[in-house]
């Protein structure tokens, strides 16, 4: 098996693929590396764990490439996966035996968190591959809906890279619905008269989800 996988990796790399079919090429590098990171923060290892229970269930191996071509990835799904490499290259930072900085470890906990929300959809939608899910925010105040609000949004994994920046849905609340990639999300809303900010909210998505976002 350790023959195996270089070798379909370098298949891969000389075909021409959609891009959507990069998931499955991630998630297989994953699967095979997460195995050999060495962590020593408990919390760190507590996500690479979540992370290779999900991906063993998931198996991407045992899986077809060409479900992904057939599915529409949400906007940003390639960009927070991009970035999810990371897991990949923890492994080969880990066993050339030198340690790596606290903010690369800080980037690492979020693309664990980011990766095994995106596993967790697809084992939600009985293992099939999931490109994005339905999102529904309210906005409330003291628990009655308020309207007119814009509900904006940043992946975690994201907002750790300054070439990012937020994006708001498409309509005012409220309730106001986007469709999003699977993942951790950092949410508020903003009064697009004055200018008021709700306070940050993280929200994780692996399935169609409704939330709501707290005003002042």
């Amino acid at each position: 098996m350790k023959f195996l996988f270089p070798c379909l990796m370098l298949v891969l790399a000389h075909l021409s693929f959609a891009q959507s079919e990069w998931v499955w090429i991630i998630f297989a590098r994953a699967e095979r590396t997460i195995h050999g990171i060495g962590l020593k923060d408990p919390a760190l290892k507590m996500k690479a764990e979540r992370l290779d229970e999900s991906l063993l269930e998931y198996h991407p191996l045992h899986r077809q490439i060409s479900e992904w071509s057939r599915i529409t990835l949400a906007s940003d799904y390639l960009s927070q996966l991009e970035q999810d490499d990371l897991v990949t290259s923890a492994y080969y930072q880990s066993t050339s035996g030198y340690n790596t900085n606290t903010d690369f470890y800080d980037k690492l906990g979020a693309a664990l968190d980011d990766m095994y929300f995106k596993v967790k959809a697809c084992l939600l939608n009985n293992g099939n591959a999931v490109g994005s899910v339905s999102v529904e925010v309210r906005t409330k105040k003291s628990g009655v809906e308020v309207s007119n609000w814009r509900v904006v949004c940043i992946a975690k994994i994201l907002q750790l890279y300054p070439n990012f920046s937020p994006t708001a849905f498409p309509q005012l609340s409220s309730p106001t619905k986007w469709n999003l990639a699977p993942g951790n999300y950092v949410m508020w809303a903003e009064d697009p008269t004055t200018g008021t900010k709700s306070a940050t909210q993280e929200i994780p998505v692996d399935r169609d989800e409704e939330c709501d976002l707290a005003i002042p």
